[in-house]
């Protein structure tokens, strides 16, 4: 599996796989990626100090015909919350059109 780089100016950063999990409904495949990036941290003036550790999500959800994908970057820096929203999201079979929803709902409860 590659890397993705997103490159920020003079930073880059990357992210990295951290857990991986698959899943099926119907005739479509589910693909869960937790991802850990660590990336700069901007001031109030957008001059990077010292990064941190962002968590993000993918969601990819492919059938013989489409593919469906979802990406919410830097969720958190708290690994052990990451974890624990992502495992619920693979194990509810959440799809990436309620992905975004799930999220918001889990941050806000």
């Amino acid at each position: 599996m590659s890397l993705k780089k997103i490159d920020y100016g003079m930073d880059t950063a990357v992210n990295c796989p951290a857990e991986i999990r698959y899943s099926h409904i119907e005739d479509s495949t589910l693909v869960y990626l937790l991802l850990v990036g660590n990336i700069p941290a901007l001031n109030a003036n957008g001059i990077s100090r010292e990064n941190h550790i962002a968590y993000s999500i993918l969601i990819a959800m492919t059938s013989e015909d489409e593919c469906e994908t979802k990406f919410i970057y830097d969720i958190t820096s708290d690994g052990q919350a990451a974890k624990k929203l992502f495992s619920l999201i693979w194990q509810h079979k959440v799809t990436p059109c309620t992905l975004q929803d799930v999220v918001e709902d889990y941050i806000c409860a």
